[in-house]
């Protein structure tokens, strides 16, 4: 944690609409998946730079490679203002699983109508507020599963923040990242 910290001094501006992005993999051994981008985007022509960028990091790291040209896009509205609390910055006990958390995406691009989407503030850069896709929440646990979540994750949260945010999904749609536009066809999700 930085010293000299504001404690909840800010209010972040959060964006009336955003889009978040999965990306489909698959494994050394052959296994697809769809991992959800951590970035939050403003628009759509975000998308092909960021997944481009991607697609280098992995080529780097090797393992997991993209399988397609398509990406799955999902438009988000906003919907509430989260407040925050002190204790959300405690270490967590409780590591992070990606597994999980692509098994909760995969889920909400399914059936994103019984879901909100919890999205933090990472922070300033340059001024402008960053914010991070955190994790969809079902509608009817949502109140305990948000404070849950919020108490017990590796989620960045900017510790100068007075709120995260919820956000409503609209239906998943298929984006082609090279050719900058969205298909016809929205790409299966392979579970």
């Amino acid at each position: 944690m930085r010293k000299n910290i504001k404690w909840q001094s800010r209010t972040p501006k959060f964006l009336k609409k955003a889009i978040i992005i999965g990306i489909f993999f698959k494994t050394p051994d052959g296994r697809l998946f769809i991992s959800p981008c951590q970035k939050l985007l403003k628009k759509f022509d975000q998308v092909s730079p960021y997944v481009a960028e991607m697609k280098k990091v992995f080529d780097k790291k090797g393992g997991h490679q993209p399988v397609s040209d398509n990406v799955l896009t999902v438009e988000i509205k906003f919907d509430k203002l989260v407040p925050l609390k002190r204790e959300y910055w405690q270490k967590s006990d409780v590591p992070e699983n990606l597994l999980g958390k692509i098994r909760v995406f995969t889920n909400f691009y399914y059936y994103y109508n019984f879901y909100k989407l919890l999205i933090t503030p990472s922070g300033l850069i340059n001024g402008e507020d960053e914010f991070s896709v955190a994790i969809p929440l079902k509608i009817p646990s949502l109140d305990r599963d948000l404070e849950l979540f919020l108490k017990s994750s590796d989620q960045v949260v900017d510790e100068e923040a007075k709120y995260a945010a919820l956000y409503t999904p609209r239906e998943p749609r298929g984006y082609n990242w090279v050719k900058k536009r969205l298909v016809e066809k929205t790409p299966p999700i392979f579970l």
